[in-house]
């Protein structure tokens, strides 16, 4: 048996949000939100909730988005 190692790639949208807790001092809030197309293919309303959820954090002002590409690595195991 041999083993293959294969990369996978997935885009996120990360959230950060800050919140002042006392003069000065904020408190940091990270969100962060996998955009796989197979998740969104089967369920099209969530992508359209999550585009307006982003656009509400974007008008309010009070959030930083940002778009993150991770890299992950797996296993596929193949037989002989």
């Amino acid at each position: 048996m041999f083993k293959h190692f294969h990369l996978k790639a997935v885009l996120y949208i990360i959230e950060n949000q800050m919140t002042e807790v006392s003069n000065g001092v904020y408190k940091q809030k990270r969100r962060s939100f996998p955009l796989e197309t197979v998740f969104f293919d089967s369920f099209p309303e969530m992508y359209k909730t999550l585009l307006r959820y982003i656009k509400s954090k974007l008008i309010s002002g009070r959030s930083e988005i940002r778009l993150c590409l991770v890299f992950k690595r797996y296993t596929v195991k193949k037989q002989i």
